[in-house]
């Protein structure tokens, strides 16, 4: 196809209806799914407590062996600050035993074992101020729809090699996808691209964020969110679907098309493309930045959308409704015009925190859910009652069908499984619960169409569940003075000692109102401690699921 010279030449997937195109798919003739199982593990949203939980797990997948099965890494927000740096990480790091830190043994845990962290495993990012670099980039002057993506990168991205304060970088798989796009894009020959990390071999990432409306148009009287998943090769939503956009704005409500597939992400928040694709290329003008993974993952985790709570930092500012990331976006079709329209991108765990329904569009079977979250399981609660958000993760019932209200989420849209099948997940989570063992269950579920998601019925997914809470049976090995000061965080008033709200430590402000997101060393270790062995004490479970056979 003609090229033009103003502009970039870029990749698209189109679907039609359910009949998915995803990148992934077609990647050098489907080499890259072929040596894994059709498997994903999920790692929820939730901050740096979700950052560290999953560290901790991931940690235990690499010395289980098991990593090299996944087909997927799908995650949210908090989960993403792990995920990402992790598929891509080029420096700092010497190998992902370091980035991911040691294996350790409870009886081995000291509080001063705890207090060392090696400044390059990823934990250490959670120890870092997010709030000192939103100020300091606010003191710059930077505009407000790139300060948390800004202050996202140089956090949990620059120690690795994976931003630059400049914005000059992007992404794709590895080094042919980087020398295919240079080849159709001479401008972009000593343009910088991250490929992912080559230490050892890779699941498939998918970092999710939703897709709010357009900015024209905010605020809304009511959400009509859509899923927008930013993954190496192409970021987009999947299903094409027309979203009608209520709002205040003295316009008429408008009805947009929206998603239908992908579009190579380096080309990301580009303007019209000048026509309809032809031979599975476009042309489109320049984006007015380049789209990096640290952006990515700071839309995925965006403060804006109220899971990261910062209002009480802009309030003064009256700030609050402007740090929404933004970006021109455009649907994609294989006919007619692709209009381009300046959206609002807002946190996943908006839509959905676990990043399990992309992977449910994919049409993954056995799939791991790392449930970070900060709610405690209540084991008396009776399944048969309608959950509340004091009872489990606000995340989990809307799943089967009970949407749970929770402020700034919107997960009226996320039933795929039936409510006869919320007893059994629920039950066999309580029951490892008061066990004194991991919160881990294996299900197998029947899979409901959903039509918001596009996510077609009749299939079968194992999803074997995890979740974060406390563990006797590992409490009980520790040394007695930490033992201790768990039990303080967890039942003083007066003294709580340096683990106030272990395990679920609050998504932000767990060290005091201004500390944002960071936590201590201590806590970063203990709580990556225990997660890597509750995984590792579920090893068969586990190989088990990630080496299953079809479930059809």
């Amino acid at each position: 196809m003609a090229h033009d010279p103003t502009g970039l030449n870029a990749r698209v997937w189109v679907s039609e209806g359910t009949d998915y195109q995803f990148p992934e798919r077609t990647h050098d003739g489907g080499s890259l799914l072929a040596r894994t199982t059709n498997t994903g593990v999920c790692f929820s949203g939730g901050g740096t407590r979700a950052q560290c939980a999953g560290m901790g797990q991931l940690r235990a997948l690499h010395a289980l062996g098991l990593i090299d099965k996944v087909r997927y890494i799908s995650c949210v927000s908090g989960g993403s600050w792990l995920s990402a740096p992790y598929t891509y990480y080029r420096a700092g790091a010497a190998s992902d035993e370091q980035f991911l830190g040691p294996v350790t043994a409870p009886q081995d845990i000291t509080m001063d074992r705890l207090g060392e962290l090696d400044e390059f495993c990823v934990g250490a990012t959670a120890t870092a101020s997010l709030r000192n670099e939103l100020f300091e980039l606010l003191e710059q002057g930077t505009k407000a729809d790139r300060l948390w993506q800004e202050a996202v990168g140089r956090t949990y991205f620059q120690r690795f090699g994976l931003h630059e304060s400049a914005g000059e970088t992007r992404f794709s798989l590895d080094e042919a996808s980087v020398a295919d796009i240079k080849q159709r894009n001479p401008a972009l020959a000593d343009a910088r691209f991250y490929a992912v990390c080559t230490a050892a071999p890779r699941p498939y990432l998918l970092v999710n964020a939703c897709q709010v409306g357009p900015v024209a148009l905010s605020p809304f009287t009511s959400e009509s969110l859509i899923t927008f998943q930013a993954t190496p090769l192409g970021c987009g939503s999947p299903f094409a679907r027309d979203v009608t956009y209520q709002t205040d704005v003295d316009v008429k409500n408008k009805t947009s098309a929206v998603g239908g597939g992908f579009v190579e992400s380096f080309a990301f928040g580009s303007g019209s493309p000048g026509g309809p694709p032809v031979g599975g290329l476009v042309n489109v003008p320049a984006p007015a930045a380049p789209y990096s993974i640290a952006a990515a993952s700071g839309m995925s985790s965006s403060g804006y959308a109220g899971f990261v709570e910062m209002e009480h930092l802009w309030r003064l500012l009256d700030w609050t409704d402007k740090l929404a990331a933004e970006a021109e976006a455009w649907p994609v079709r294989r006919t007619g015009p692709m209009p381009a329209t300046n959206f609002a991108f807002a946190d996943g765990g908006v839509l959905e925190n676990y990043g399990l329904l992309p992977l449910l569009q994919r049409r993954v079977e056995n799939i791991v859910v790392f449930s970070n979250t900060v709610t405690p399981l209540n084991v008396k609660f009776t399944p048969g009652d309608i959950p509340t958000a004091d009872d489990m993760d606000s995340y989990l019932p809307p799943l089967f069908g009970y949407p749970i209200a929770s402020t700034g989420t919107n997960t009226s849209h996320n039933t795929v499984f039936d409510q006869e099948s919320f007893q059994q997940d629920v039950t066999g989570l309580q029951a490892a619960k008061s066990a004194h063992k991991p919160d881990i269950a294996t299900t197998e579920l029947a899979v409901r169409e959903n039509e918001w998601w596009g996510i077609p019925g009749g299939g079968r997914v194992r999803v074997t569940w995890v979740y974060l809470d406390r563990m006797p049976s590992w409490e009980s090995l520790l040394p007695r003075d930490i033992q201790k000061n768990i039990e303080h965080g967890n039942h003083s008033w007066l003294f709580h000692g340096p683990f106030l709200d272990f395990p679920n430590y609050k998504t932000t402000g767990e060290d005091g109102l201004l500390s944002l997101v960071e936590l201590t060393p201590q806590q970063v270790n203990l709580l990556a401690d225990l997660t890597c062995w509750g995984v590792m004490q579920n090893d068969k479970p586990m190989s088990d699921l990630l080496a299953a056979p079809p479930v059809g």
